[in-house]
């Protein structure tokens, strides 16, 4: 019994060590800001939640007015919206980012199927990709990664 207690004794800090090596990868990552903004607060969470599981850090926003304001202030490295947001829409955060802020932050826009005009009118504002509705979260994350790394 004493031998084991002694190996685990003498193997912990060799976990430790490769611990703090994982944490220091996701550490990377998590310098990484993105501004997530959907209306829908289920899918808002999922997204939020499978991102912060990549290592990214994460600021939401429900409404197009609150993602204005969380790029103004934290300058993130990308930009997820919905096209159809309160007070401010998908269209207009673009506009803004590109027109006003002068940014060439990657944006991401979300939409339903059956919007093409609106998808359209997106990119020649300045979106950089964009997804129909539903999300794959996983798709979402190639995408993410394909455009910060």
């Amino acid at each position: 019994m004493k031998e084991n207690h002694q190996y685990y004794e003498l193997d912990a800090p060799k976990r430790a060590q490769n611990n703090s090596i994982n944490n220091n990868q996701t550490d990377k990552s998590a310098t990484k800001k993105v501004v997530l903004a959907e209306d829908n607060s289920l899918l808002l969470l999922l997204l939020k939640f499978r991102l912060q599981k990549e290592g990214y850090e994460i600021l939401t926003a429900t409404n197009g007015k609150e993602a204005l304001e969380l790029i103004q202030e934290h300058k993130p490295e990308l930009v997820l919206t919905d096209i159809m947001m309160p007070f401010v829409s998908g269209l207009e955060i673009i506009s803004h980012v590109r027109n006003k802020l002068k940014l060439e932050t990657p944006i991401i826009i979300f939409s339903a199927a059956g919007q093409e005009e609106i998808v359209i009118k997106a990119f020649d504002l300045g979106a950089t990709d964009f997804m129909s509705k539903p999300i794959s979260p996983n798709e979402l994350i190639i995408r993410v990664k394909k455009l910060l790394h």
